[in-house]
């Protein structure tokens, strides 16, 4: 009995291995098992292109961790290419669809992988599935944590730079002083009492080189400080300047605030339809200003506008989440967003061909990542917290930059001229005293 049960147990495990391969082949050999051609535009942290030694071999992202679960679940499989001109789709001039949106409609891909905003004028010529994120659009600002509020506020008028400038004129015009009175010492030009190195306040007490020294020296620190108070001084009241910008309005009625856009993207096409329908709002205002600006208010792509506002002096509008994932990637959290934001009913679907039973799939594994919470999952995944804080402790938007040690050059020549006439005085002096000595 015993030889004979353990017999049977390997037949079964035979068969139940021999069921499983022929299972597992069908599978793999299926030929009705779909595979997807997906367009991608490259988004952080939506979609980003990695190159592998040298081609771009890798995508990854919010949206490809997405795709990835929903082709698994409905039994896909997905290759991908990248939208001409890396654009989500606009109608050009001949009334036709540019990106992703032109892809699907061409039927030259199935689906968008990326953060495709629904619009009514893209419904017309594409299915969109049910939106796997809703967003709403915000302004991304420079801004300065509560760190610029410490000891160092005091350094903030001027670069480091410019302070080694002016620390080493310092130190240089000690040394042209010293040298100046060792040289007229030497030569015995003038007194003991003029050739002091010190600049005594009593005139009869300063020879003449040290006069010339003195009216640039105190001449170039009349300047410097002048120049130090202003900027410190806008320091200082910069939160009560500027935080009142925190919506589209407060952005219309300061000219003095710029700001741009990515051109061709949903949001542009807002401003451009409230625009050509004259309606007065807020929006037409704002394009008027931006067809004003040109192309300093149109960007091509979100990394343009997001390194205009590191420089200061301007606003970035864009899809919150790319706002919110700028600010906290930043190294330097040198990034905020304003706390209110604009064109909220907007939220993010994949696109596909009209009438393709497709869509509907996707809807339903869509909503079931969303009921078992995958999807919270990897919103939490691609958008961590991170120690830059997403308002920061007050707004910066118009916050003067440091002054350079290049925009204080005029003031640097100023004083050479000053320290160059003294000291060709000095040598005039000597030689003077030279040729004296000489005719005695």
């Amino acid at each position: 009995m015993g030889h004979l049960s353990v017999l049977r147990f390997f037949q079964r495990l035979l068969i139940t291995g021999l069921v499983v391969y022929l299972v597992a082949g069908n599978q793999l050999s299926d030929p009705t098992k779909r595979v997807l051609t997906a367009v991608v535009v490259e988004q952080k942290p939506f979609v980003s292109l990695k190159a592998v030694g040298g081609n771009i071999t890798k995508i990854e992202g919010f949206c490809v961790d997405l795709m990835d679960r929903l082709a698994k679940m409905l039994g896909y499989a997905y290759e991908w290419y990248q939208s001409p001109k890396n654009e989500f789709g606009h109608l050009d001039g001949g009334g036709n669809w540019t990106g992703m949106v032109g892809e699907v409609q061409c039927e030259n891909a199935d689906v968008t992988i990326g953060p495709l905003t629904i619009s009514s004028k893209r419904l017309k010529v594409v299915d969109f599935t049910l939106p796997f994120m809703t967003t709403s659009v915000g302004l991304l600002l420079r801004g300065h944590t509560a760190g610029a509020h410490n000891g160092l506020l005091l350094l903030t008028p001027f670069t480091m730079e410019a302070w080694v400038c002016i620390l080493a004129i310092y130190v240089g015009l000690s040394l042209l002083l010293r040298f100046i009175t060792f040289i007229r010492r030497k030569y015995e030009v003038g007194d003991a009492s003029v050739n002091s190195s010190w600049i005594d306040a009593h005139p009869d007490t300063q020879s003449i080189p040290a006069r010339i020294l003195a009216t640039g020296y105190w001449l170039f620190s009349c300047i410097i400080v002048a120049t130090y108070i202003s900027n410190l001084s806008a320091s200082f009241n910069m939160q009560t300047r500027e935080s009142n910008i925190s919506s589209l309005e407060d952005l219309s009625s300061n000219p003095n605030i710029s700001f741009g856009l990515v051109q061709n993207q949903y949001i542009f096409d807002v401003f451009k339809r409230h625009s050509d329908a004259a309606t007065g709002t807020v929006y037409d205002k704002l394009y008027q200003r931006i067809k004003t600006s040109g192309s300093s208010a149109l960007m091509t792509s979100s990394t343009e506008g997001i390194s205009k506002v590191k420089e200061g002096n301007f606003v970035f509008l864009e899809e919150f989440p790319v706002v919110k994932y700028a600010v906290l990637t930043d190294k330097d959290c040198a990034l905020v967003a304003s706390r209110s934001t604009f064109i909220k009913e907007g939220g993010f679907g994949i696109a596909t061909r009209i009438g393709d039973p497709l869509g509907s799939e996707l809807t339903r594994a869509l909503k079931r990542l969303q009921e078992n919470g995958e999807v919270g999952a990897l919103i939490k995944k691609w958008w961590p917290e991170t120690k830059c804080n997403l308002y920061g402790d007050s707004v910066s938007l118009i916050r003067d930059s440091p002054l350079t040690h290049e925009k204080l050059s005029g003031v640097f020549l100023m004083l050479g001229g000053f320290a160059l006439v003294a000291l060709l005085v000095t040598i005039g002096q000597v030689i003077l005293k030279v040729i004296s000595k000489k005719w005695q």
